[in-house]
């Protein structure tokens, strides 16, 4: 199986060259974010912050 038919909506991301992060909530579920050309420490930090969110919104799903 392709990357591509796995996470197809990464893969779009990727080849525009934009800077995307993908936080994991379970091992189906999670929360891809995008930002601007090179804005890879400000996905980072926001990563992060939303890191300790992560069991909050496990019990929404």
């Amino acid at each position: 199986m392709l990357i591509q038919e796995k996470v197809p909506y990464s893969y779009a991301i990727n080849a525009t060259g934009h800077s995307a992060i993908r936080v994991p909530l379970d091992l189906k579920v999670g929360i891809q974010i995008v930002g601007q050309y090179y804005s890879e420490p400000e996905l980072l930090h926001l990563a992060k912050l939303l890191e300790p969110l992560i069991p909050t919104l496990q019990k929404l799903n």
